[in-house]
């Protein structure tokens, strides 16, 4: 087991480009409840939403079943927005699970409250608006 997997994590993709989104290999990826600020040309991150995998994280996003379920979580004047990290095959659901179990967004139901996998413990920097740059997930 390595002592601590780093993630440094892409985006921030808005929803109007997420067909831009470079990474076309295994990864996971955030979605948050945003809003555009057109005179920054900037993004405020409000809520981490949901947290998927995928084998092919732009496909992930550009072509998730859960769209029309994140938009309704959006309030007035909000836009969804991704952000997206590189992790291999056999990592993949258990950085899902860790990141869900740690940061309990509203519309993941698995994980929340227990972690079947072996302990791990994370580091994320880059675009990790409202994640945590260090944590341990545990086996329950």
């Amino acid at each position: 087991m390595r002592d601590v997997v780093e993630l440094e994590f892409k985006g921030y993709r808005r929803e109007m480009a997420k067909e831009k989104t470079p990474l076309d290999t295994s990864g996971v990826f955030c979605v948050y409840r945003a809003a555009y600020n057109s005179e920054r040309n900037s993004v405020k991150l409000r809520e981490i939403i949901y947290i998927g995998e995928g084998e092919n994280v732009r496909d992930a996003i550009v072509n998730n079943e859960m769209l029309e379920v994140w938009k309704k979580h959006l309030k007035n004047g909000e836009e969804l927005c991704y952000s997206y990290v590189a992790v291999e095959e056999g990592l993949r659901k258990r950085i899902e699970a860790a990141l869900i179990y740690k940061h309990k967004p509203i519309l993941n139901g698995n994980y929340k409250r227990d972690f079947p996998f072996e302990t791990i413990s994370v580091a994320t920097k880059g675009k990790n608006a409202l994640l945590m740059t260090t944590f341990r997930a545990e086996t329950r």
